[in-house]
This record gives C-alpha cells, structure tokens and sequence, in this order.
C-alpha cells in the first residue's frame, strides 16, 4: 500500500461473504452510489475481489477501492 494511503476502507473488505451488498460510493458530489451483490468470492495472489451483480443486472469482476464498502444484508447463516 502507497504511504499516506488509509488501510481502513480495505480493511472493511476483508470478510465479505456471499450474498453481502457492496456499495460504490459515487465520484460525484451529490451522486448515487453504485450498488450490488456480491455473488462469488475469488482471491489470486492475496487480492480478495468478487463476482458482482449489480443492480442493473450485470455481472462484473470487481477489485474494490478505497470508494466501496461491504453491507451485511439480514442472510441466513447458511447463505
């Protein structure tokens, strides 16, 4: 990580589990924030990134940034 960079926003992603919302927080003053579901879990050389689909109904692989946070949605633990 490039010094003066904050380890929290990435640090929130570690944990993630299928079936948790990731929110994309717009680049934009006043702009919505990008949505969707984390549908798969992958990890290649110790970066954790997901199959998302998001609310337009694409799926994307996503790396996450210091924009996105992880929603724990009310899941069954078996989900």
């Amino acid at each position: 990580m490039p010094a003066g960079t904050s380890g929290t926003p990435r640090a929130q992603m570690g944990g993630a589990r299928v079936g948790d919302e990731i929110v994309v927080d717009s680049p934009r003053t006043g702009g919505l924030p990008r949505e969707g579901e984390i549908i798969e879990i992958r990890s290649q050389g110790g970066v954790e990134h997901y199959v998302v689909r998001w609310d337009d109904g694409r799926e994307t692989v996503f790396f996450p940034g210091s924009d996105a946070r992880i929603v724990r949605l009310g899941r069954s633990p078996h989900s």
